[in-house]
């Protein structure tokens, strides 16, 4: 049974992975496992043998996991039940996350990005212009104490930056495009790398894990059928694209179509994807508060990351192209609330040398991507 969960498990995963770099191509992977008397386990692994790795470390933890769930069934509330979800996750993270070698993230960062880089191809020919990013990016993590940050330019138009796990980030042309200044570079760029300290793509992937087994006790234990839920799923999607979203106006609609016991198995399911995307979305804002406090302790402004969020804002349907990440108006707000309310320092902006450094990338031709634009947003800061 339990080979045949981590083998679930690892198709969720392999799946997620694709939907990261936005493309259905198979990966090579030719990373191998090795493990050490700890229990915890090195570079370099296979994604299968990965995954299968950490399935063992969620399984021996599991019992805990699914411990909780009986009293959060009998949740008088939606909102309580969700926050109870987020309470479970947060503690099997915070149990699992030091038994992990951080060499695991190494590996799912690789196999995470290689489909994307293969499509928007990495800027190798601009050694002034990467030597000057690592430069910035190397400034503030000595000074906020960052782990040793890789930085790599990627050729595509979109304003986008992303950490797929471990220390290395990713910047696209179009986010350098859409910079004023060294400050704001430093900002997005330290973002980034407060995901990579804090492990926040591993933490995805144990959420997954625990989203996994909960919804397997919930089936199991309200006698619903794979079918059924297929069933109640293929009821939802008849639905127009616009009503398809609204959990009240669904739960609403299948009323009498499924049985009370899917329906309360469905109610549950929504709300496990909901508290999910709130710990997404709680990630961000963790990211945004290390960033700023970050650039700030380095000499910079730390009000430009919110002066990006505030441009991006007004660009046409950008907030719902990240519609798992906070809204960018309410993270402008939230960056600056936390300048004022920390009193942190306001150092410069380095416009000048930014637009000098840069200047480079009227001399690089765009790529054309393989990748649809859509699926590329998918890989979000």
């Amino acid at each position: 049974m339990r080979k045949l969960i981590a083998r679930s498990i690892s198709i969720i995963l392999s799946t997620t992975i694709l939907a990261l770099v936005g493309c259905g191509a198979p990966m090579a992977t030719s990373l191998s496992l090795q493990g050490n008397r700890s229990g915890s386990y090195l570079a370099k692994y296979t994604f299968d043998d990965a995954i299968t790795a950490l399935s063992k470390i969620h399984l021996e933890e599991e019992k805990d996991l699914l411990a909780g769930l009986p009293a959060i069934m009998n949740s008088a509330t939606d909102e309580w039940t969700q926050r109870c979800i987020k309470n479970l996750y947060n503690q099997e993270v915070a149990t699992i996350l030091p038994k992990v070698d951080p060499a695991m993230d190494e590996a799912i960062g690789e196999v995470s990005v290689k489909v994307t880089i293969q499509s928007c191809p990495e800027v190798t020919d601009k050694p002034q212009l990467v030597a000057y990013l690592q430069g910035v990016m190397d400034q503030v993590s000595q000074k906020a104490g960052f782990p040793s940050i890789k930085v790599k330019l990627l050729n595509r138009s979109f304003p986008n930056a992303f950490n797929a796990g471990g220390n290395t980030i990713y910047l696209f042309t179009g986010m350098l495009s859409a910079l004023r200044s060294e400050a704001e570079l430093a900002g997005i760029m330290a973002h980034e790398a407060a995901h990579a300290k804090k492990r926040h793509v591993l933490q995805k992937f144990l959420n997954l894990f625990s989203a996994a087994s909960v919804m397997r006790w919930v089936q199991q234990t309200k006698n619903v059928s794979v079918a059924d839920m297929e069933m109640a799923d293929s009821y939802v999607k008849s639905l127009p694209s616009d009503m398809n979203g609204d959990p009240d106006f669904v739960l609403s609609y299948l009323q009498g179509k499924v049985s009370p016991a899917v329906l309360a198995t469905k109610r549950f399911k929504l709300n496990e994807t909901f508290a999910a995307m709130s710990l997404i979305r709680d990630a961000e804002n963790e990211a945004d508060a290390i960033a700023a406090r970050a650039v700030s302790k380095a000499g910079y402004d730390p009000t430009a990351l919110a002066d990006v969020f505030d441009r991006l804002n007004t660009s046409e349907n950008y907030d719902l192209r990240f519609y798992d990440h906070p809204a960018l108006g309410l993270r402008v707000a939230s960056i600056r609330s936390l300048v004022v309310n920390e009193k942190l320092r306001i150092g410069s902006q380095g416009k000048t040398r930014y637009a000098q450094a840069v200047s480079a990338l009227k001399s690089i031709p765009l790529s054309a991507s393989a990748i649809p634009d859509k699926a590329l947003e998918s890989v979000c800061f």
